[in-house]
């Protein structure tokens, strides 16, 4: 009789971030039932679910992460949102934390990561960094995405 329920049930899970001045935002509901019923296409064709981490992660929920990790972990470089510009060189403490808990997987930096400063500054502290809001900008108006994106990667990868 319960069977009947279980075939219908959903796991679902919200994604919200927080700052110290009350600010809150979530990356709407997450159907983690998906990922369940796929797992095994996921494993066969090297997908991995990617989990976040905040300055505000304690370093018992970033062990569990990683212990439940299997590609890497996106470090968010702030609590700000993504595509305002950051401080990088105030989160070194935080960089530093993450590098003391020697965790197996690797870590990558995120938000905030815009130029070649911001790049380096990153990789100095990770396995490498995601840039998002930054590349967008530089395509959104390009009329050859090739030729756009090479000279991104150029003002990223070589200084200025």
């Amino acid at each position: 009789m319960i069977r009947k329920y279980f075939d219908s049930a959903r796991h679902v899970e919200f994604q919200i971030f927080g700052d110290n001045h009350g600010n809150y935002i979530h990356l709407f509901e997450r159907e983690c039932s998906i990922q369940r019923r796929y797992q095994k296409i996921f494993e066969e064709n090297g997908l991995s679910l990617i989990f976040l981490i905040t300055p505000e992660t304690s370093d018992e929920r970033i062990r569990k992460i990683d212990s439940l990790s299997n590609g890497f972990i996106y470090a968010v470089s702030s609590s700000s949102i993504t595509g305002k510009s950051t401080d990088i060189n105030a989160q070194e403490t935080y960089f530093k934390r993450i590098a003391s808990l020697k965790l197996k997987n690797k870590v990558l930096i995120g938000f905030g990561i815009r130029d070649n400063e911001t790049f380096t500054k990153a990789c100095q502290h990770s396995a490498g960094a995601i840039i998002g809001t930054a590349y967008i900008k530089a395509i959104e108006n390009a009329k050859n995405i090739e030729i756009a994106t090479k000279a991104f990667l150029n003002s990223i990868l070589h200084s200025l």
